[in-house]
């Protein structure tokens, strides 16, 4: 609730398994990107976030991110423009499956900043491995290839 933002009132859209870190975040209108470290190395977690439909809490089709009319920046939206209650829920999760071993692997978020993107870049690197850059579309979440850097990675 906007008008009362105490610890309270706060929704877990994601709460990581035991042990597992989350080190960034990506927020897109109707996806978060988690970006997590587990104890078999780093992965990314992508959250379809949808708004819970019902009579006392009307479908939200704005999606999660909003701008602001006061300043025209994107915020994580606290309210329907009807000012009606609402729900948000996640509506499936899924971990980016990129190649090779998860172990020891470095992966960087590119400068994800489109809230209306329906992709993230990302690139990835090992001890043996170059850096390599990929999109992946946040629908489907299956990495596409982009280039590889030259030299070894992290």
């Amino acid at each position: 609730d906007p008008r009362a933002p105490r610890r309270s009132s706060w929704l877990d859209l994601h709460v990581p398994a035991p042990g597992t870190k989350i080190e960034d975040i990506d927020v897109f209108r109707r996806h978060v990107v988690v970006y997590e470290r587990t104890s078999s190395g780093q992965q990314v977690r992508i959250l379809d976030v949808g708004h819970d439909a019902s009579p006392a809490a009307p479908a939200h089709p704005a999606g999660l991110v909003q701008f602001s009319p006061s300043c025209g920046f994107p915020h994580v939206s606290a309210r329907p423009p009807a000012r009606r209650p609402w729900a948000l829920s996640v509506c499936g999760d899924r971990v980016v499956e990129l190649p090779g071993a998860r172990s020891g692997r470095n992966i960087q978020p590119g400068a994800n900043c489109d809230i209306e993107a329906g992709q993230i870049r990302l690139s990835c690197c090992s001890p043996v491995s170059p850096w390599q850059v990929f999109d992946v579309p946040l629908d489907e979440g299956t990495p596409r290839w982009i280039r590889e850097r030259e030299g070894l990675g992290a």
